[in-house]
């Protein structure tokens, strides 16, 4: 068995709604023919920390600049067994971008999953997402964490 441990971003914006109103970026992808929706973010290689990981994520998968890593948000209790690889077991950390730049590539109006293995990301309400349309459980309990993160933020 191995351990692999990935590092997400929690990315958020100020929506175009309600003043107080925040959007968090998903990404739609098909990974080896599988759809899923999750947020953005990958594999650690080895030597790497989180922070140097959730760059290199970022900058590789969407073209982000200048991401500053903030707090981290949430982080899996346990290992789990890897959906596409049996023999490896992954451990996640979930992170608030503090700021990075606007993301425009792969950017879509609406959250779709690419016909072919690829990625493209939608800004969506976080506070009205349904959490059960996310495809992994750690992103399910990372983005409970986050909303109640956000509302206790907003209630000071």
């Amino acid at each position: 068995m191995t351990n692999s441990h990935r590092v997400y971003a929690c990315i958020l914006r100020k929506s175009n709604g309600a003043a107080d109103a925040l959007d968090v970026l998903l990404s739609a992808e098909r990974y080896q023919g599988t759809p899923l929706i999750k947020l953005p973010g990958g594999g650690k290689l080895p030597g790497e920390s989180d922070e140097q990981c959730l760059v290199r994520e970022l900058s590789e998968e969407l073209q982000l600049v200048d991401v500053k890593v903030g707090a981290m948000i949430h982080q899996s209790t346990a290992p789990v067994k890897s959906q596409f690889d049996p023999n490896v077991w992954v451990s996640t950390s979930y992170y608030l971008i503090a700021s990075c730049s606007e993301p425009i590539h792969h950017l879509e109006s609406m959250l779709t999953i690419p016909d072919k293995d690829g990625e493209r990301v939608t800004w969506c309400a976080l506070m009205s997402l349904d959490t059960g349309i996310l495809s992994l459980s750690s992103d399910r309990d990372a983005l409970h964490a986050l909303k109640g993160a956000m509302a206790s933020a907003t209630s000071l």
